[in-house]
């Protein structure tokens, strides 16, 4: 849906964000399918319940969640947040008809916060909720601890460092 908006911009900098939006947004859901991949294995049923309690089954798995889950929210400082703004300013900046493309990105925000209701209710699931009777560590295997932890690695190096990833972008486009 939003990589649509950088699409209708001719400008370079529409297709390098839809790139780099792809690009981290991608990487943001394959930690994530990783982390459910991880509950699932340990007995979760895959919604809010396997959730709670989440920072005192794995401290580690309860930070990765929250920053990927920051990060495909669009929360500053998170890579989401530039990728989603650049995608705004691409497709405000390459409108022939820009009433049309404003409302389009105001609906796109008013998109971004209801999405944001939805993230942060899994937050609070694994990070506001005591931890029940029964509940037990969480097992990581290294092949599951390494995965997750290179897209969340990828999703902060992102963030500290988006210029260079941004040009090679948009040099292979060739604009």
């Amino acid at each position: 849906g939003y990589a649509l908006l950088g699409i209708t911009s001719p400008e370079p900098l529409g297709p390098s964000s839809v790139s780099f939006y792809m690009l981290t947004y991608g990487i943001s859901i394959v930690g994530m399918f990783g982390l459910l991949q991880i509950l699932d294995q340990n007995g979760g049923a895959g919604d809010f319940k396997s959730l709670e309690g989440l920072r005192f089954k794995s401290g580690w798995m309860a930070a990765c969640l929250m920053i990927l889950i920051l990060s495909m929210a669009g929360i500053p400082p998170m890579v989401g947040f530039l990728a989603k703004f650049n995608l705004f300013i691409a497709a405000l900046k390459g409108s022939s008809q820009p009433m049309g493309l404003i409302l389009l990105v105001v609906l796109a925000l008013g998109a971004s916060a209801v999405s944001l209701y939805y993230y942060l209710k899994i937050l609070k699931a694994a990070f506001c909720t005591d931890q029940t009777e029964g509940d037990h560590s969480i097992q990581i295997n290294t092949y599951q601890f390494t995965l997750v932890s290179f897209t969340v690695i990828g999703v902060i190096i992102l963030g500290l460092f988006p210029g260079p990833i941004l040009s090679r972008l948009t040099h292979a486009i060739g604009i």
